[in-house]
């Protein structure tokens, strides 16, 4: 058998962040002369157009395909000025400045040519059009990832956004606490076992932690009387689904060959045996749903409606699969699951469906 490594385009964490944030567009609206324009930026794919002018703003080096749009942003026309950059020129591009569009300007600061450096490193290529008074211009734009994430982080960008159906909801389980047990002592679960979380988050008074991504929600369980349950909203956190780029990790320098099965059964005698592995399940609880418009204006004191909540009941899950049923249990100010019936196969797939419906 023969392993051939992959071979993946490398993108920095400066890179994937721009094209993140144009990954629908973005557009600066901009007037001048008493007429409105836009200035539209999209991600351009495939290879970069040969640049044939050379620029600089307050954030950085750029180029552009055809400088054409440069002319839309300012009251004083672009001249086809030779040697634009030299320091003659230097009144000319004061003036151009000076009646440089005021949104643009925010954005930007000032716009003049610039000396083409050696190369552009860490480059995005961007679409740029500009549209103003009846006349549209495009042209691709390359800078460093730098000088894009200068520019988007400046206020004026509007984003498109494709908007989702009314209905679309978000469905998260009510997890109470999480367990981390060997495969041993799992195999072993019967009923009447105890089993205390490592890590809760619920206490048994109902205060405590749910996880509504992009949210952490910290709030007081309402499980009295009879259904519909609640969740109250007491503060909340941001907790973004995706993590941080982090720098990569050197790889392995151990694995060096294509054999490792075969090298590894030559000395099946001496080789120790794997030690238990911890598994991490999750006590659960029935789930909360809710819709996109619900999620989006989530504030203190929003309440929640849970969903298969039976009060004082709770399930043993790895992943999505239940694997216990059980009663939750105080022991000592701590919230605990004593166990009333492991699930077989079948029982595990009729509680899927059951938690479906």
């Amino acid at each position: 058998m023969s392993i051939r490594p992959l071979t993946l385009p490398a993108m920095s964490a400066g890179q994937a962040d721009v094209r993140r944030q144009l990954a629908a567009g973005a557009t600066l609206p901009f007037s001048r002369e008493h007429q409105a324009g836009t200035l539209h930026l999209h991600l351009a794919e495939g290879q970069p157009r040969e640049t044939t002018s050379d620029w600089r703003c307050d954030h950085g080096a750029f180029a552009l395909s055809d400088p054409s749009p440069v002319s839309l942003l300012a009251d004083c026309p672009l001249l086809p000025i030779d040697n634009a950059a030299a320091p003659s020129h230097a009144w000319y591009w004061t003036l151009y400045n000076q009646s440089l569009s005021p949104s643009i300007h925010a954005v930007m600061g000032e716009i003049q040519p610039g000396i083409a450096p050696v190369a552009y490193h860490d480059v995005v290529t961007v679409w740029l059009t500009v549209s103003w008074g009846g006349i549209r211009v495009r042209s691709q734009m390359i800078a460093s990832s730098t000088t894009w994430l200068a520019l988007l982080s400046r206020a004026g960008w509007q984003y498109a956004y494709t908007a989702l159906p009314p209905p679309f909801t978000i469905t998260a389980p009510l997890i109470l606490a999480e367990v981390v047990l060997t495969s041993e002592a799992l195999r072993h679960i019967r009923a009447g076992d105890l089993i205390l979380p490592s890590h809760p988050y619920f206490s048994p008074s109902g205060q405590g932690t749910l996880m509504l991504p992009p949210w952490r929600l910290h709030g007081m369980l309402q499980l009295n009387g009879l259904a519909p349950y609640h969740f109250t909203v007491t503060d909340m956190e941001n907790a973004p689904v995706n993590t941080a780029f982090d720098a990569p990790t050197p790889e392995n320098p151990a694995i060096t060959g294509d054999n490792v099965t075969e090298k590894a059964s030559e000395n099946n005698a001496s080789i120790a045996p794997l030690p238990s592995l911890p598994i991490t399940l999750h006590i659960r609880c029935g789930d909360v749903t809710v819709t996109l418009p619900t999620l989006q204006r989530l504030t203190h004191g929003a309440v929640l409606t849970l969903n298969h909540i039976v009060p004082g009941e709770a399930w043993l899950y790895h992943g999505d699969l239940p694997l216990a049923q059980g009663e939750l249990v105080d022991v000592e100010g701590k919230l605990g699951l004593q166990i009333t019936r492991r699930l077989t196969g079948l029982d595990a797939a009729t509680a899927l469906k059951e938690s479906a419906q």
